[in-house]
């Protein structure tokens, strides 16, 4: 019986002494950490609905100073502006959509020199259906699909939008980007992009006209002392018609 117990108790101590030493074995070291960037989005030739949203956005040269000119610099009679703003589910107007449009136009009623009055003669403010189940970064824009569930299609805007912009100077806060979804949605639903008297780049002439930290539209209003809701599509019209105003009176600094 005695003999019995030496053996299980040899038993145990060797079974500890094993994974005592097991535990001493060093460990393989774990691989190192990549971070693989994204591929740039590639603009195609036909549209891929199921493509992945775009990540980065894209970068557009500055405007020289002679294209930063806007509408309120120039002499002689003033165009009706349209402030324009868009929120979208990524950057690649190709494969991304429009997820809520603003568009203000101003007409002026009074032009006495260097000072003009303005007043509003027409706004379009919707959220849209993009007619896909992406939303994109609802973190930055707070726009969900239940929002724009049971919003109209870009292609019922068309005639109403396309109003709003004929003939009209097109302001905004880098406008390009706006005019590039604008267009994309235009051709998408198979209706004629209108013709605009011209585009006038906040963002463009902000960077000509003042020394800031950085020249974000948020950054610009707090400036100027523009009241401002950043990524509301409207906030930002309202905003870049603001800035315009302000920027057309400001001199370089």
């Amino acid at each position: 019986m005695e003999q019995a117990y030496v053996v299980v108790a040899l038993f145990v101590l060797a079974l500890a002494w094993l994974i005592w030493r097991a535990a001493r074995q060093p460990s393989a070291p774990p691989p190192p950490f990549s971070k693989v960037r994204p591929p740039a989005p590639v603009k195609p030739e036909g549209l891929d609905d199921s493509a992945e949203l775009d990540a980065t956005p894209p970068t557009y040269p500055r405007q020289s100073q002679e294209q930063a000119r806007g509408p309120l610099d120039t002499a002689g009679s003033l165009p009706e502006l349209v402030g324009v703003d868009v929120e979208t589910t990524g950057f690649d107007p190709a494969h991304a959509r429009i997820v809520q449009i603003a568009a203000i136009r101003l007409k002026v009623t009074a032009n006495q020199g260097a000072k003009a009055t303005f007043c509003e003669c027409g706004r379009l403010v919707t959220y849209v259906n993009p007619e896909r189940k992406r939303i994109g970064a609802t973190q930055i824009h707070h726009i969900t699909l239940h929002d724009v569930e049971n919003a109209p299609t870009f292609d019922a805007l068309t005639a109403q939008l396309g109003e709003l912009l004929q003939g009209a100077v097109v302001v905004g806060h880098n406008v390009d980007f706006d005019l590039r979804f604008f267009r994309a949605s235009f051709a998408r639903a198979g209706v004629e992009f209108p013709q605009i008297a011209g585009t006038y780049c906040t963002l463009h002439n902000a960077r000509a006209k003042l020394s800031l930290p950085d020249y974000k539209l948020a950054t610009c209003c707090q400036a100027l002392d523009i009241p401002y809701k950043p990524h509301e599509a409207e906030s930002d019209a309202e905003a870049a018609l603001f800035l315009c105003g302000k920027l057309s009176s400001t001199r370089r600094s």
